[in-house]
């Protein structure tokens, strides 16, 4: 918690949209659970729900009200359907993520369609940093076969050297945990990349 509100307060004077990651300790190692979760009034934010079964926690995801909430396709999605009808009433999207093997065609396409959001995961589940593997940015032509309303975001490995072809490619949420965090001005390093997005 304590590294959360630091993490929180690097950002808070700029941020505008934020990525969260919640874990169970089964799907991904825990970071922060979702009791402890927080984020400063007026600023967006998304969950990224690393949980192999989301919904024992669902209530509680959407008592906090995040504007977005990620799953992964790998993760136990049955009633999958009743989910996003909960969620779209209270002015919730819902995303899908993949990790970097796991290929479209592995996916329900029938879960593709009913999705706001579609996550590109290119990182380490609950670390920052990790390379961000460009041959994936071919995930989103198909998907987009699938579903061309998706906005497309981006986990891992995003930093000034290749964030203007992650936006290029068609990302439209480009998440930078390490390189923003571990600079030593993360409003420079958050402007830097803006800007090379242009």
């Amino acid at each position: 918690p304590l590294e959360y509100s630091e993490q929180m307060e690097h950002v808070a004077p700029f941020a505008k949209r934020l990525h969260i990651d919640v874990a169970d300790g089964e799907f991904a190692p825990r970071l922060i659970s979702l009791s402890q979760v927080w984020w400063p009034v007026g600023v967006i934010a998304d969950f990224h729900i690393m949980h192999q079964h989301p919904w024992r926690e669902w209530e509680t995801i959407i008592s906090h009200r995040p504007q977005l909430v990620i799953v992964h396709a790998e993760a136990d999605l049955e009633d999958f359907v009743v989910r996003i009808a909960e969620l779209h009433p209270l002015g919730i999207a819902l995303g899908l993520a993949s990790f970097q093997p796991t290929p479209v065609t592995a996916i329900d396409p029938n879960l593709i369609a009913l999705v706001d959001h579609a996550l590109i995961f290119s990182g380490d589940l609950g670390h920052f940093g990790g390379d961000a593997d460009l041959n994936l940015l071919d995930k989103i032509l198909e998907l987009k076969a699938i579903n061309p309303r998706l906005e497309f975001g981006w986990d891992g490995g995003a930093n000034k050297k290749n964030v203007a072809k992650l936006a290029k490619g068609g990302v439209n949420v480009i998440t930078s945990g390490g390189f923003i965090h571990k600079a030593k001005d993360p409003l420079h390093a958050y402007i830097e990349l803006a800007h090379r997005c242009m």
